[in-house]
């Protein structure tokens, strides 16, 4: 084991990742400056796309949760009848100028009954719980509000940039950690659902990788 590693942080608890997102300068990087120009734009939107492409998902409830300040806003319109955003950080709602119905809440915690989703979209949320049992608390919620789907980014464990961190070749991320695709296939069935499909940006090459979910228990219209 690298010394990078050995001294590595311990995984952060859930409310110390929330308080991270509710500063207003951190809204305002988000909003206007993290996802700047055409490629870092597109990074997340695109493979969120393909993913309700392939579930053949039309005019449907979708949450997007943690929604940000609203950057899949326009990938999922086209596929949605109504769109929720929800996030932890109200300075991040207050950016989403989508028009779309907007709600302050954890995702460990959603004010909603369940199935209340046909799809629950959950884009960069889960490489933040380092902890089996804080993913599988997340992942549970999400299932439960959805009729059926989810659709998750995660990070990917046989990454080359999770590679270098391990062995130490490249400075670790703090409390971020990137994930064995069957050790979240593991952490998805202990919350009730099933891996269906996974799709990556570029395989081995980008960290973030994209999990479809079904609901073992999927409700009927």
């Amino acid at each position: 084991m690298s010394a990078s590693s050995s001294r590595r942080e311990p995984p952060a608890r859930p409310e110390e990742i929330a308080s991270r997102w509710r500063e207003s300068e951190t809204a305002e990087h988000y909003a206007a400056g993290r996802w700047r120009g055409g490629r870092p734009r597109e990074r997340d939107p695109r493979p969120v796309r393909a993913c309700l492409e392939t579930l053949g998902v039309r005019d449907a409830t979708i949450l997007d949760v943690p929604s940000g300040t609203g950057r899949l806003a326009g990938a999922l319109s086209r596929f949605a009848r109504r769109r929720t955003a929800v996030d932890v950080a109200r300075e991040m709602l207050a950016r989403d100028s989508s028009g779309d119905a907007r709600i302050a809440a954890d995702a460990a915690r959603l004010p909603f009954m369940d199935a209340s989703f046909d799809v629950v979209v959950s884009c960069r949320l889960l490489h933040h719980l380092g902890a089996a049992d804080a993913r599988r608390s997340v992942l549970a919620e999400l299932l439960r509000v959805s009729r059926r789907f989810v659709v998750a980014s995660y990070w990917d464990a046989s990454s080359w940039h999770a590679w270098r961190r391990r062995v130490g070749l490249r400075a670790d991320r703090g409390t971020r950690r990137a994930v064995a695709r069957r050790e979240l296939a593991a952490d998805v069935e202990a919350a009730g659902g099933r891996v269906i499909a996974v799709r990556y940006s570029f395989r081995f090459v980008s960290q973030q990788a994209f999990v479809v979910i079904e609901r073992r228990r999927s409700v009927d219209a």
